[in-house]
């Protein structure tokens, strides 16, 4: 248990002793920030380049996708697929022809 806290909550306080560890899990309470993200429509005669990449494992399988918006809200050109093992950050960078 008290590996998979400090595993799943690092920034958690939890002590070793089995009955503290109960009471801490209980009474924890995390800060949540919530941030508000929204999409806007490009400019007239432009278009919106949109792409995310993501790891399993980090290296591990991985996958990419990305799509194009033009002004309308219409998706032009749309892609995504499954790449060999990488990192999250790679994956984020590819862009395959």
């Amino acid at each position: 248990m008290y590996m998979l806290i400090k595993c799943r909550r690092p920034g958690m306080r939890c002590s070793g002793n089995w009955p503290e560890m109960i009471t801490e899990v209980e009474d924890y309470n995390p800060r949540v920030k919530v941030t508000r993200v929204l999409w806007e429509f490009p400019p007239n005669g432009w278009v919106k380049y949109n792409t995310d990449g993501a790891s399993r494992g980090n290296p591990g399988m991985s996958s990419y996708a990305f799509y194009l918006k033009n002004e309308m809200g219409d998706i032009l050109p749309a892609e995504g697929a499954t790449i060999d093992i990488t990192t999250n950050t790679v994956a984020k960078a590819i862009k395959l022809y």
